[in-house]
């Protein structure tokens, strides 16, 4: 009797070491599977385009910039003249494009400023926030479009949606290039923008365009 009893007990300690080794197993497949998920769910976020992965606080905005514009933007050699390098900075993006909802000229411009830089003046992610800050005592830096004559590295501000008169600006671009009245052809000035038609591109304006409200003069570069 006491050896069927041993037998018996053996075998209840054999069959609940084997359920727990069981559920041991099924743990550890569950906790691989949970690592490979969030290492491919880590990879796909860092290198997927749509995910900005650089973040920056700048003149105390915090802004994030892609790892392209990065990864572009270090191969510009800066001069220390301002207006110079926020232009080869835009446009050694030239081409890059995404699609999406938001628009992210303030961000691309913003990013120029940033890697330039470029001190005593703010940068913004909403354009016409960003208009009155430069409006305001603090920078004075804002021209209007009918007073003044843009330059080579000006901010220039669009109101695109031009449905209530009011000039809000909800675009940004930077000023390559200023061409004057010929006679022959209208004065027109030559931006580079992001997120014009979704990406990085030159465009080219009258520079009497009803929907240019505005420019933003960069400061003098400090010695």
């Amino acid at each position: 009797m006491g050896s069927q009893k041993d037998v018996l007990s053996d075998t209840t300690e054999y069959l609940s070491g084997q359920r727990k080794r069981a559920r041991w197993h099924k743990m550890m497949k569950r906790l691989i599977m949970l690592i490979v998920l969030a290492a491919v769910g880590a990879f796909t976020f860092f290198h997927a385009k749509e995910w900005y992965t650089v973040r920056k606080s700048v003149s105390g905005v915090e802004i994030e910039f892609k790892t392209e514009w990065e990864n572009a933007a270090e191969q510009v050699n800066l001069t220390g003249d301002w207006s110079e390098d926020v232009l080869a900075l835009a446009q050694s993006q030239l081409g890059y494009s995404e699609s999406n909802d938001a628009d992210w000229s303030a961000t691309f411009v913003s990013f120029c400023l940033s890697y330039a830089n470029v001190e005593g003046f703010p940068v913004e992610t909403d354009c016409n926030q960003w208009v009155q800050k430069l409006r305001g005592d603090e920078y004075g830096a804002y021209r209007e479009a009918d007073e003044y004559t843009p330059e080579p590295g000006d901010l220039v501000f669009f109101d695109m949606d031009d449905s209530t008169g009011l000039k809000i600006a909800d675009h940004v671009g930077i000023v390559v290039d200023v061409m004057s009245d010929t006679g022959a052809a209208s004065a027109k000035i030559k931006t580079i923008e992001g997120n014009s038609n979704d990406c990085v591109q030159y465009v080219i304006y009258d520079q009497t365009d009803a929907r240019i409200i505005g420019y933003g003069k960069l400061p003098e570069e400090t010695e």
